[in-house]
């Protein structure tokens, strides 16, 4: 399908569904090892979602799905068939995941996955898990992975990455294998999965590393600061509780709120928005918009159902470059196609250093965030490790897609919105598919006008 996209007039106030993708996957891949029935409720209900439940039925996973709620069970246990080739349409998160469950159960198998992950990236992951005596292989080019029986040796791993593919991919292998995990960060990443391990009845500890303020053994009237160990935080996953079913409440996802943030700042003008999630992921991004010329104010912070929230009012009309690296990025990584839109819109010229990784995860993504730039007259350099973008006054409309990333696919729908005059996007089923309730919600305000062409894909 495509669309034909002119700018938005007004936005929604806040957003009504859309919840967290990465919840959902974790909450369905844990109740592969729950005593009784999982319920989880107000889950992602994109294509990914019924990707997963799909792909599990072979397994022993049981499940009924609602508009509402997934009702999941394991009457047999966890139950391989006599198949021992997959094929799995889904993203690089839950392939992760499932191949730290069957790699924990020791189960011979082949799985072909698809273009929407990136080889590189897979090859990185699978040299952690062969460290721990895992057996194998990896296809590249035929996009095929071969696990093979082996001796599991115990998981301790130390991470560099900021995404927390790899270190939930090793929690859920501890879980399968019913192996202790010891894992240190060197950033720190969403704690979402330990809280729905221990949510479940698991057992998981942590502990954040911190500078100290220490006294001078030479010179007691001198004090220096000790750093960090070489970790921000160390996670222990114990493996003796066993997880039960419970009913699990997915969040409402900060991803979607984000981009609603971002398309008010690219718009420019005074916008308002009530109820927004006070997580410590949106006031990263908070922080990151005011650091680029973005004026939020904040009004009625409250605590609704045990979650902060606030109401906010956001000014653009400037914005400003920024050079931008280390931990702002590692914290924000997600984020690295809106990082580039706002610089879009800069005078100056700005860098975005330290996102390698965002390449190998969603394949080739900086070059498709440089061309479809490129499109709407940015220009835009890709090299090594990140991102050159000289800005200018107003993004224009383009001609988009089709594209194999949901996240910059999904970036570049709000560029088409925030643009100067009409897009065209190709291949608009991977946004509707993904991110159906956000668009949803637009197209609801009836405040901008869409015209879906006939064509398909």
């Amino acid at each position: 399908m495509d669309k034909t996209i002119t700018t938005i007039r007004h936005l929604p106030e806040t957003l009504s569904g859309g919840n967290d993708y990465y919840l959902t996957q974790g909450a369905i891949i844990l109740s592969l090892f729950c005593d009784g029935e999982t319920i989880i409720s107000d889950y992602d209900d994109s294509g990914a979602t019924d990707s997963t439940l799909e792909f599990l039925r072979e397994f022993g996973l049981n499940y009924e799905k609602s508009w509402s709620q997934i009702g999941i069970r394991m009457p047999n246990g966890f139950a391989p068939s006599p198949k021992r080739e997959y094929e799995f349409e889904g993203g690089a998160y839950p392939l992760g995941l499932i191949l730290a469950v069957l790699a924990g159960k020791n189960i011979e198998s082949q799985i072909h996955y698809t273009e929407k992950v990136g080889g590189h990236y897979i090859d990185t992951i699978l040299r952690s898990m062969v460290n721990f005596g895992i057996g194998l292989k990896h296809d590249l080019k035929e996009r095929i992975i071969t696990i093979s029986p082996s001796v599991l040796e115990p998981i301790e791993q130390k991470i560099s990455s900021p995404f927390p593919h790899l270190k939930d991919m090793l929690l859920v292998l501890g879980i399968s294998s019913g192996k202790s995990v010891a894992i240190r960060e060197e950033y720190l990443t969403s704690n979402s999965l330990e809280n729905l391990i221990l949510g479940l009845g698991g057992k998981v500890t942590e502990r954040e590393s911190k500078r100290e303020i220490m006294d001078d053994p030479d010179d007691p009237r001198r004090r220096f600061r000790r750093e960090r160990p070489g970790y921000r935080r160390e996670i222990m996953l114990h493996p003796s509780a066993k997880l039960r079913g419970t009913s699990v409440k997915i969040p409402q996802s900060q991803f979607m709120m984000i981009h609603l943030l971002t398309l008010a700042a690219l718009k420019r003008g005074h916008h308002h928005f009530s109820e927004i999630p006070y997580s410590p992921e949106i006031i990263r991004w908070m922080n990151y918009l005011k650091s680029v010329g973005i004026e939020i104010t904040e009004h009625r912070k409250k605590t609704e159902d045990g979650l902060k929230v606030v109401d906010l009012e956001i000014k653009s009309r400037e914005f400003k470059a920024r050079r931008a690296s280390g931990e702002t990025v590692a914290g924000l990584i997600e984020y690295i196609p809106l990082m580039a839109l706002l610089a879009a819109l800069s005078p100056e010229t700005s860098l975005i250093r330290g996102i390698r990784e965002y390449d190998l995860i969603y394949t080739g993504a900086l070059g498709r965030v440089a061309e479809n730039l490129g499109k709407m007259g940015v220009k835009c350099g890709v090299f090594e490790d990140g991102l050159v973008i000289e800005g200018t006054k107003e993004l224009n409309g383009a001609d988009f897609g089709p594209f194999i990333s949901p996240g910059v696919a999904l970036a570049f729908y709000i560029a088409a919105l925030a643009g100067h005059g009409q897009s065209h996007f190709a291949g608009f089923d991977i946004v509707k598919n993904n991110y159906g309730r956000f668009v949803e919600a637009l197209e609801k305000s009836s405040l901008y006008k869409v015209k879906l062409s006939d064509q398909s894909e």
